[in-house]
């Protein structure tokens, strides 16, 4: 008996890239996976004891991330160039362009995030997910690892190398966050034009830029890390690029989803410091690697905040407008830390009560 609960994806597609593959008799069991925020849609397909993902790509669309490419060809292409590094990736079954059609290992349902709040994880999965810090050491010697074994990105054929956070891409992303929160999600059109916000952005985005760059997954975070028996294994990889060497640290310990208590979050980024030091992979001294930190934390977390509005107001998914206010969080926490951006947080003072940004609110604050 077929379970069929596709909303978007019906099994056509799948069943011919199947064929095409060879993998066999068609699994008996099929189920959609509820959407993201992404476009692409992903089927578990069940054959008896056997477990596979379809990932479903979205034909005749636009990239999904601002400076994002299209098709699967980048997701095979990361995927094998992590693999070959022996970084954990979803294992690749079958590739069917014509479909848009990749079969995949399938890791099951526990993300990090679910991990650290969900009982009843399988003993399989081992211990200590439960526990905040040990749980966050394992994810941070993970991207650890990546960093170190990625260290010749910039001398391999990969998306990373004609795509990298270059001005367009970054002052792209500080519009996102003024036309979107700013304007549409918080009402105050006001403060997408005023001055202050302008020149702050261009001085955030001036100062990336200097930053050194490396390979960026661009999005580590606790629901793109599952939880598996062969520990965490890294997914959502198609958007890599090059990037400041800080950019997947922001994204890991300021996640919109999982907020970090700040000791726990000094004692995590001391210890990303120091394994790369051990390593040789130089970070220059402390402080300044915490300069760099927070000012990507600033304009990455702006840019989370104005996204989470448009994939409500464009996409039609509200699902990440409560991860707002966290998003918004971090921006302050940024600016509470960083010298130079006095007029930007006088300019964004009056948002930060703000806790209704949809289309129905008003800027009402609770």
């Amino acid at each position: 008996m077929s379970v069929n609960t596709f909303p978007v994806v019906g099994p056509e597609r799948i069943r011919r890239a199947w064929a095409q593959l060879g993998l066999g008799a068609f699994p008996e069991r099929w189920e959609g996976l509820p959407p993201q925020a992404s476009l692409r849609r992903y089927v578990r397909l069940r054959r008896g004891e056997e477990r596979f993902i379809a990932m479903v790509m979205p034909q005749g669309t636009g990239p999904e991330e601002i400076g994002g490419m299209t098709g699967a060809e980048p997701f095979l292409v990361v995927q094998r160039y992590l693999e070959e590094r022996d970084i954990p990736v979803p294992r690749i079954y079958g590739h069917v362009p014509d479909e848009g059609v990749v079969v995949l290992e399938d890791l099951g349902d526990w993300t990090l995030e679910q991990g650290l709040y969900e009982e009843n994880m399988p003993r399989s999965m081992g211990e200590g997910w439960d526990d905040l810090e040990t749980a966050y050491e394992r994810a941070v010697d993970l991207l650890v690892n990546m960093q170190v074994a990625s260290g010749d990105a910039f001398s391999c054929d990969g998306p990373w190398r004609a795509t990298r956070f270059d001005r367009a891409l970054l002052d792209g992303e500080w519009e996102h966050f003024v036309e979107y929160l700013l304007a549409e999600g918080a009402h105050r059109a006001d403060l997408a034009g005023d001055p202050r916000v302008n020149r702050a952005g261009e001085e955030l985005v001036r100062s990336i830029l200097e930053q050194p760059y490396g390979f960026t997954h661009r999005d580590v975070q606790s629901r793109n890390l599952m939880i598996t028996p062969r520990g965490l294994v890294l997914i959502d990889f198609q958007d890599a690029l090059g990037g400041p060497d800080v950019y997947d640290l922001v994204a890991l310990l300021r996640d919109s989803y999982v907020v970090l208590p700040d000791e726990i979050l000094q004692r995590l980024l001391r210890r990303y410091y120091d394994a790369h030091q051990l390593r040789g992979s130089e970070k220059g001294a402390y402080p300044e690697f915490l300069e760099r930190f927070y000012r990507v934390t600033l304009h990455r977390k702006a840019k989370d905040a104005g996204r989470f509005v448009y994939i409500d107001r464009v996409k039609g998914n509200p699902d990440f407008l409560p991860h707002i206010p966290a998003s918004l969080d971090y921006v302050r926490d940024a600016l509470e830390r960083l010298a130079g951006f006095a007029e930007l947080a006088e300019a964004l003072a009056p948002i930060w009560d703000i806790r209704d940004f949809s289309a129905r609110g008003d800027g009402a604050r609770s």
